[in-house]
């Protein structure tokens, strides 16, 4: 049963004992955050994936962000587009189905907006439709949640343009 939730436009769900999913519409984005459980080390942990669905851009885009197996991975098996940007090139893998289209959609100004999200953000994905973020753990304060919301709208705004 969905509850309203405190956000204009945003709807809160609970969908087990500790879990829940907040829907709804933020300054024009469809946004999606949940809180489920995901196996670590440790044994089974809270996490919370924040969503905000921008569009369908149909480019295969994948950006996660670069670590030294992924780095690894990608150059035994090809997939990394380069974009001639050295600070974005070791912070990002680039997954793309047409490497020349994925470069002309990341411009200097889109770049430099995942860039500065990425800071705040290691776990941040972004694909042709959707920038997401997932956590471990559950932020309990209200204006904390709404904050990250706001601010990967804000990215998603800038990749919208």
């Amino acid at each position: 049963m969905a509850a309203r939730g405190r956000s204009p436009g945003l709807e809160l769900e609970k969908v087990g004992s500790e879990l829940f999913r907040i829907r709804g519409i933020l300054d024009g984005f469809d946004v999606e955050i949940d809180v489920y459980f995901a196996s670590t080390s440790r044994g089974q942990e809270r996490c919370t994936r924040y969503r905000v669905f921008y569009g369908d851009l149909q480019l295969g885009m994948n950006l996660r962000r670069q670590r030294t197996w992924t780095k690894a991975a990608a150059s035994l098996i090809g997939g990394d587009v380069e974009v001639d940007d050295a600070e974005f090139d070791k912070a990002f893998l680039v997954g793309a189905d047409d490497d020349d289209a994925v470069r002309a959609f990341l411009t200097q100004p889109r770049r430099a907006s995942v860039l500065f999200l990425l800071a705040d953000y290691p776990e941040l994905t972004v694909t042709d439709d959707t920038l997401s973020w997932m956590t471990k753990g559950v932020d309990e304060s209200g204006e904390t949640v709404a904050g990250h919301l706001q601010r990967l709208v804000e990215g998603a705004r800038h990749l919208n343009r």
